[in-house]
């Protein structure tokens, strides 16, 4: 289907359930107390480029009262910025291979745009035409073009030559869209005495920049753990839970549709070993919702097919509200990108709806602790260090806001992926009795609607 160009706000989400007892019981940790670092090390100025100086603004935004005057609600304000950014990342394919990447800074109502050089006439026509509605800033002295940068990570994450040269395996890399470089996820090998993970990821720094990679932070984060509502029915709709076979509980993801047949999203790793063809019932296992029609690890995705040959036993709905409280629904309008800045919610069936995740990888490639090595992804953070997602999310929506133009409300939702995987232990709340984490990963939406060949089922 053709993207409509509503105006969006975010959240991220991610997580599955308890797919076996191994997953349950394991944690994205570093130590009992269960809290991951940050970022351990830093690359000076001379170990790569340095990030682009800012340009000139473009002109005052000239929408219209208060469009680009941040509301209280982020999720609002990102919504032109969205859009903007949407328009823009259109016309980059046919651009050339200058390409660095897209920003959002909600808190200044700018979209930050950077390139290898001067930008295209058809990408600085684009540009002219969105600084009616939000400053746009260009940044052309970006040090590596998109495409540039992800050929190394993949080489980073796909080589584990690499990182036991610096007595590390590579657990993640995200490429910079500033096109300053990579940001590269390390964890220390087994060694007598352990190595400290913080001094195993200063030395990583060290040896992938005496490698020639432009990597520029490194982190030590260990193997990603992959992560309504409890009794749904026909028309089958996003955020439920879904049985695994075997035990355990994942979440349905976004409706699809191809021709006459209908789909619901989920995780493949809430799939298992599962032979296509097997059943998957709803939360309290009344009934059965579909069959896994196909999965895939490559991007952690899979569908279940909720009918054969017709019949729309699907509806674009998602469940929303906190676990234990006052449950609704939101009306699924369209699927959108997903750009570093932007505000994301989940909507999980184990720990409900959180819309504070800021988005701070947009094109992350990671390994799990299943051994899978999952590309077309994005990971955020919770702003305040509270929960984004937990175990049984997994499979779940992760989305924005879009207007509803009958009343030009923000009262529907754009699909911009589903939860993967989780990282950083905190307290639950309220009602919900999963484990919870502060970072999510997610699959972004895009890549699952060309590998199944389906479109969203809106409305």
């Amino acid at each position: 289907m053709t993207r409509s160009r509503h105006a969006r706000s975010i959240a991220i989400g991610l997580l599955a359930g308890a797919v076996t007892a191994t997953l349950v019981a394991t944690t994205l940790t570093t130590g009992a107390a269960g809290s991951l670092p940050g970022p351990l090390a830093e690359a000076t100025p001379s170990m790569g480029p340095t990030a682009s100086t800012a340009p000139t603004p473009g002109p005052t935004p000239s929408g219209g009262p208060g469009l680009c005057s941040p509301p209280a609600d982020p999720m609002v304000a990102q919504m032109p910025l969205v859009d903007a950014a949407d328009a823009i990342d259109a016309v980059v394919g046919t651009a050339g291979a200058g390409f660095a990447g897209i920003t959002l800074a909600i808190e200044q109502c700018q979209v930050h745009v950077y390139w290898v050089g001067p930008l295209p006439a058809s990408v600085a026509m684009v540009v002219d035409d969105q600084r009616h509605n939000v400053d746009v800033v260009v940044h052309t002295d970006a040090g590596y073009p998109n495409t540039e940068l992800a050929a190394w990570a993949d080489q980073l994450l796909d080589d584990p030559s690499h990182g036991q040269a610096a007595g590390v395996e590579v657990t993640g890399v995200s490429v910079l869209p500033e096109g300053n470089g990579l940001a590269v996820d390390v964890w220390p090998l087994p060694a007598e005495p352990p190595t400290p993970p913080e001094a195993a990821a200063s030395a990583a720094l060290s040896v992938f920049g005496q490698q020639g990679f432009p990597v520029t932070a490194v982190a030590a984060v260990p193997l990603a753990e992959p992560a309504g509502r409890a009794n749904d029915r026909s028309p089958w709709i996003a955020g439920a839970v879904h049985r695994v076979p075997g035990g355990g509980t994942c979440t349905t993801g976004w409706a699809l549709r191809d021709g006459a047949d209908r789909y619901l999203l989920t995780a493949a790793h809430c799939i298992g070993p599962l032979a296509l063809g097997a059943n998957i019932s709803n939360g309290d296992g009344t009934r059965v919702i579909g069959t896994v029609a196909g999965y895939m690890r490559a991007i952690d995705s899979a569908i279940i097919q909720v009918n054969v040959g017709g019949g729309d036993n699907v509806w674009p709905r998602t469940w929303w509200g906190d676990i234990g409280g006052v449950e609704t629904m939101k009306v699924v309008d369209d699927w959108d990108g997903t750009y570093k800045g932007q505000r994301i919610c989940t909507s999980g069936a184990a720990t409900g709806v959180h819309c504070f995740t800021r988005v701070t990888d947009s094109d992350y490639r990671y390994r799990n602790s299943l051994g899978w090595r999952v590309d077309r992804s994005a990971r955020g953070t919770d702003v305040d260090g509270d929960v984004a997602a937990g175990l049984g999310d997994s499979g779940g929506p992760v989305l924005i806001s879009a207007i509803d133009p009958a009343t030009r409300l923000p009262t529907k939702v754009a699909a911009i992926g589903t939860v993967a995987s989780v990282d950083g232990r905190v307290p639950c709340r309220g009602a919900v009795t999963t484990t919870c984490y502060k970072t999510v990963i997610f699959t972004r939406i895009k890549p699952q609607l060309d590998r199944w060949g389906t479109s969203l089922v809106t409305g």
